[in-house]
């Protein structure tokens, strides 16, 4: 390796850091059992078909210790194929479909698992409980719950909207995270409802920092969500799906989506456009003096050129 300093001065302290210092431990990130799991489908996935002892092979070749990979492969294989993420015949695996699909997404399989079993649950459901679902996986986000925001959410639970896609588990450390998932779905649907951001940030007890992590997950699993339901063909949820996704990248009720489709409008701008009887990419590009009126000459014209090149492109 070579290591380029400015000045005469810094190279003690370069080589105080980088060839003097102790020597760290390589340690991989597969030795998280949920990660090898993942492990294996993205190799499957870029690989294609593999015998089965040539895909134990490439996980003794990875930083992994010998030992853990005799601890993981074979439990992992039997849970990912039972699970229907592989197939396994005449000891050759294989992706299904679903497993193509969540190794695409880059999402944990047990997080897929948990999004299944919800779907399939449910012939139909809503937001709140939606959200609920992504949240409660084991890449949802995680938020801070006191005492008294335990039991305001246990309060809540029987005034929503629909029944929850996750049935409310006995053991406590389980009873938390349901309950900090609850938190995790209020958080957002106050977010896709256009509640102002400083009035979700002091209700709730977070950050900026927090809500923007928030929002980028659940984009994210909501999305996967949306993708897992068109592979299993659960078409009772998809199109609900991908209009939740679309609201949680936004934060926008269901009438701004098409407003938002236009670069340099957000919800606020959204909102007040439709709330002065623009609409739609039609009445930007139909009225131009309004909309310039309330958005400003120079961003009015901006957005105005912008609806008419999606317009030009839906059409």
């Amino acid at each position: 390796a070579i290591i380029v300093v400015r000045d005469k001065k810094s190279v003690e302290r370069v080589f105080e850091k980088y060839i003097f210092s102790t020597v760290e431990p390589i340690e991989s990130k597969l030795a998280n059992e949920r990660a090898f799991y993942t492990f294996l489908l993205g190799v499957l996935s870029v690989e294609g078909e593999m015998k089965y002892d040539d895909l134990a092979n490439y996980a003794y070749e990875s930083f992994l210790p010998r030992i853990l990979v005799d601890t993981y492969f074979d439990k992992a294989v039997n849970w990912l194929n039972e699970h229907n993420f592989m197939s396994l015949s005449d000891h050759v695996l294989s992706l299904t479909d679903f497993g193509k699909r969540v190794a695409d997404l880059y999402i944990n399989p047990f997080t897929a698992d948990v999004v299944r079993a919800g779907l399939e649950k449910a012939k139909s459901s809503c937001d709140i409980a939606y959200l609920h679902l992504f949240a409660f996986t084991p890449d949802g986000p995680l938020v801070s719950l006191g005492r008294n925001e335990e039991e305001e959410l246990i309060g809540m639970i029987e005034d929503l909207d629909c029944d929850l896609l996750i049935e409310e588990p006995y053991e406590d450390e389980e009873y938390s995270l349901y309950l900090n998932a609850l938190k995790v779905a209020m958080i957002v649907k106050d977010w896709i409802d256009e509640i102002d951001n400083d009035v979700i940030l002091e209700k709730y007890g977070i950050g900026s920092g927090d809500l923007r992590n928030i929002i980028e997950t659940m984009d994210w699993l909501t999305y996967s969500g949306y993708q897992i339901s068109k592979v299993l063909r659960l078409d009772e949820h998809s199109e609900k799906l991908r209009m939740l996704n679309m609201r949680v990248k936004d934060g926008v009720k269901e009438d701004l989506l098409e407003l938002v489709q236009v670069k340099g409008i957000g919800r606020k701008r959204a909102r007040l456009l439709y709330n002065n009887g623009i609409r739609g990419l039609g009445d930007i590009v139909i009225e131009p003096d309004k909309v310039k009126s309330l958005l400003g000459a120079k961003m009015g014209e901006k957005v105005v050129q912008e609806a008419a090149r999606l317009l030009n492109r839906i059409h």
